[in-house]
């Protein structure tokens, strides 16, 4: 079974020395990022940090929805790294998109819960633009395989620091930054309406998925994934097909050649 063990101080002086040379290169003034009390903002809050520029911690919270331990979480991360922090409500933006495109909670929730995503993600802009920014996302590795995201929403950013890896090797990373236990030992979950969880929606975990994941990016075909993990077939199976029909996230838009 292939090992998901990192060095993690390898990982963080050549991530931190990746980001520097982006924020150079660009010429960019300011790193804004949404800080969610979650585990990848957690890290990538960390990874910042060690980064000499300007940077905006943004808390969007939906009262309902996000949990308060979520948000002070999230502001404890920010006085912690001792980084200037933007708290903004959105539950009144959401409800007037709800209300102009007569959206019913129950039967158009997953399309609520990804234009909670974009709303975000369009604040977030907004600030780095008037602040001479760039966004910072938050994705890692195992979320954008299986297409854990929303286009254009959490995926709508312009450098992601932990993009190479996968859920698991994010908790190892956290634990050598010395982010708190009970932020790493959260169920995963994107917020976007009461109780979600990511293990519920996909139907496993991420140690599960991590395993299908390192194999399937090697070439393994889905039977000998199974042998090789002690996974269900039909789980490995269900990895496969999330990491097919999402490709088009991981894509540009296709353009029409003419010339």
């Amino acid at each position: 079974m292939e090992n998901l063990n990192i060095n993690c101080e390898d990982f963080e002086k050549k991530c931190v020395k990746f980001i520097d040379d982006y924020v150079k290169r660009n010429k960019v003034k300011c790193m804004v990022l949404g800080v969610s009390g979650g585990i990848d903002s957690a890290v990538c809050a960390y990874l910042l940090a060690k980064v000499n520029i300007g940077k905006i911690f943004v808390i969007m919270p939906m009262n309902g929805i996000t949990p308060p331990e979520d948000i002070k979480d999230a502001k404890e991360i920010s006085k912690i790294l001792n980084v200037e922090t933007t708290d903004i409500e959105i539950n009144h933006m959401v409800e007037k998109f709800k209300e102009i495109l007569n959206f019913d909670d129950e039967e158009d929730k997953k399309t609520i819960g990804n234009l909670t995503a974009r709303v975000r993600m369009c604040l977030l802009y907004a600030i780095a633009n008037k602040n001479n920014g760039i966004v910072c996302g938050t994705g890692d590795k195992s979320e954008i395989l299986i297409g854990y995201f929303t286009k254009y929403g959490d995926g709508g950013c312009d450098i992601m620091p932990i993009a190479d890896l996968y859920k698991t090797q994010v908790k190892i990373l956290a634990k050598h930054l010395g982010i708190s236990e009970k932020i790493i030992a959260k169920k995963s979950s994107p917020r976007l309406w009461k109780n979600q969880k990511a293990s519920d929606e996909i139907g496993m975990d991420y140690e599960e998925i991590d395993k299908i994941l390192v194999l399937m990016e090697k070439g393994m075909d889905k039977d000998k994934i199974s042998e090789e993990t002690g996974i269900l077939t039909k789980k490995v199976e269900k990895i496969y097909q999330m990491n097919k029909i999402s490709q088009h996230k991981r894509n540009l838009p296709a353009g029409f050649k003419f010339f």
